[in-house]
């Protein structure tokens, strides 16, 4: 059997010049992602709808100038950037505020874990006292579903004042994490894979070269 042979330096496979927004770019008429043509000879690089070339969409866009894409996203990723820093920069001039607001759910959530102890203590030792005769069972069984009801009371607004300093926590967290990013990717002059993986969800590009940018920070 004849076996084929590669010559040093040469592939039988073509390999293909991957774009940064490839399988996030998506044509506005058809909803389908786009193709990348890359460069050849004198034709620029662009991306064509494949499913305007068979069905003949007419809302199709069927081509857009790779370059001109580029150079769109970036810009409208850099505003972005500028705009988010901006509103983060203003949240973090209430970051004290928002320290103090922390600190007060911190404090009323031990008030109310005290409280609710105090409570419980208080149903146990009712106990004793109707043992020792100190009360009558009428007069135990309305007090113990007094203190049980205040109990509930309590845990649920214990839990109420945990999952709101959760959120809060949570959402400055959020902040400290986008500026970060923002810092590290704002000086980029080049669009590039990795940018795109952070920042960018889905792009849509219509017939009149009108681009969407639908984002992936958080909200």
């Amino acid at each position: 059997a004849c076996v084929a042979v590669e010559a040093p330096g040469h592939s039988t496979r073509q390999k293909r010049e991957k774009h940064p927004l490839t399988g996030k770019i998506f044509c506005g008429g058809c909803g389908y992602s786009l193709n990348y043509k890359p460069q050849k000879e004198k034709i620029p690089r662009y991306f064509w709808c494949r499913k305007h070339s068979m069905l003949q969409i007419p809302d199709c866009c069927t081509y857009f100038h790779a370059a001109v894409l580029e150079e769109t996203v970036l810009t409208l990723l850099s505003q972005e950037l500028m705009r988010r820093g901006d509103q983060i920069r203003q949240r973090g001039a209430l970051e004290q505020f928002q320290k103090e607001a922390l600190e007060r759910l911190f404090a009323k959530g031990r008030e109310y874990r005290k409280e609710y102890r105090d409570v419980q203590r208080e149903r146990d030792s009712l106990y004793e006292n109707y043992a020792f005769g100190q009360m009558d069972a009428q007069e135990y069984r309305n007090r113990v579903d007094e203190l049980n009801a205040r109990m509930k009371e309590l845990f649920g607004r214990i839990q109420e004042v945990e999952a709101e300093h959760i959120q809060l926590g949570e959402e400055a967290g959020r902040d400290k994490q986008d500026m970060k990013q923002i810092i590290r990717y704002s000086h980029l002059e080049a669009l590039t894979r990795e940018m795109v993986d952070v920042f960018i969800r889905k792009v849509t590009v219509y017939k009149d070269k009108r681009v969407e940018i639908e984002w992936s920070f958080s909200e």
